[in-house]
């Protein structure tokens, strides 16, 4: 979820804005460790690796299969097992990500072209895409609760064209939200919830709805720290940072405030991306970007629910100007342990975000990553990057092992 960057203050490309909406618009199945079994097991895979010189390699004992073809997210449960999602399979590992079992083959279309996946354990898992196959303004969502073994479909009705990745709290209530980007740091949305764990969805608020609802903005992502307390974030051209805000469920939202960073004023901040908080409890951690002369990034904290949140430390690091390394590359496992990345470079936190590390140096920009303990990490190629490419860590990212994994 983070990233540096020096920027000047000038207005971005549409194409830049548009690549980090769509990147940072499937946070929270990657944001966060919560709900998930915690990180035990016997390590990754470690098939006699060969080195590269930059980073080790592990190859797959080949099997009858198919060819590897880009995942699209990454969710671990432990060291060894967990789900991806490809734009073509929903997908299981138990040997670490060095093979990958397809559960159900899906064909994607729209817009928006890619599957968006909430993995919550290794039972229960929801997919949301608009079918390929399926009358135009209509959405599927997958749901399983037995591990992918057998899969039941729900649809929602929306005209717009992109769909974001679903959240839950628990195995009942969950949110999704459809949308359209319009440019100009403006996104319509519809919010849709559900309370008995998918098979029915509701539409309970929209931006085109102003003033019933509150919504003024589809925002980047959103996430929900129980049924009723929930967030949606996103990018601003002002000091004034995004954050919407419901305490009903979202059924109703309104803006909340965050206050500057200590060696930034709000003539000096042309621009601010928020990124969905992540909770553990009634503490929780807010990414947000504030670019100025420099671009720069700090960890807000809450200790109250996110009734309130104050700002810590700034931190400064070059993040990657093409889009590649959006804000969203950064991995929340718990209050004190997080992981980003800005161009190659890899960073971690031990202390909530206050300080950040130089860890390794990657041999590509990377998209969405998954940690289950503070050693055990994957990482997977950005959504620009059309060939196979899962990193794992069994050091917390100070080494990587390029998995040349396959599909079965």
């Amino acid at each position: 979820m983070q990233k540096m960057a020096k920027r000047q203050l000038t207005v971005l490309p549409m194409i830049w804005r548009l690549l980090m909406w769509l990147l940072s618009a499937s946070l929270l199945a990657v944001l966060t460790a919560c709900g998930t079994d915690p990180g035990v097991g016997t390590g990754l895979p470690t098939s006699t690796p060969e080195s590269t010189g930059t980073i080790s390699v592990a190859t797959a004992t080949p099997v009858p299969g198919r060819a590897a073809i880009p995942l699209t997210s990454i969710r671990m449960l432990n060291a060894t097992s967990g789900w991806a999602l490809s734009e073509t399979d929903i997908l299981k590992t138990q040997d670490g990500g060095l093979h990958w079992k397809s559960l159900r083959q899906i064909q994607v279309g729209g817009l928006d072209a890619q599957p968006q996946g909430a993995f919550m354990d290794s039972n229960h898992a929801w997919v949301a895409y608009h079918d390929a196959q399926g009358p135009n303004g209509t959405f599927t969502i997958l749901r399983t609760t037995d591990g992918g073994a057998s899969w039941q479909n729900s649809n929602i009705s929306s005209a717009l064209d992109g769909i974001s990745t679903p959240h839950f709290v628990n195995t009942q209530w969950g949110w999704i939200e459809a949308y359209h980007f319009q440019g100009m740091h403006h996104t319509s949305g519809e919010l849709f919830r559900t309370n008995d764990g998918g098979v029915s969805w509701s539409l309970i608020a929209n931006t085109d709805a102003q003033p019933q609802t509150g919504l003024t903005n589809g925002g980047n992502g959103l996430s929900f720290k129980d049924t009723q307390n929930g967030w949606i974030t996103g990018e601003i051209p002002s000091s004034r940072a995004f954050l919407e805000t419901t305490g009903n469920g979202g059924d109703a939202w309104h803006a909340q405030s965050l206050p500057i960073p200590d060696g930034l004023t709000s003539e000096s901040v042309g621009d601010t991306i928020t990124t969905p908080p992540v909770f553990f409890g009634n503490d929780g951690l807010l990414p947000v970007s504030l670019f100025s002369n420099e671009t720069d990034f700090d960890m807000y904290i809450t200790h109250d629910g996110g009734r309130t949140w104050a700002a810590q430390p700034l931190a400064r690091l070059d993040m990657n100007q093409n889009g590649d390394a959006s804000i969203d590359n950064i991995y929340v496992l718990t209050m004190n342990q997080s992981w980003m990345n800005a161009k190659t470079g890899f960073y971690g936190s031990t202390d909530g975000g206050k300080t950040w590390h130089h860890l390794s140096d990657l041999p590509q920009p990377i998209g969405k990553m998954s940690f289950v303990d503070a050693t055990h990490g994957w990482a997977i190629g950005t959504r620009s990057n059309k060939n196979p490419l899962l990193l794992a860590t069994s050091d917390g990212g100070k080494t990587w092992q390029q998995m040349n994994y396959t599909l079965q």
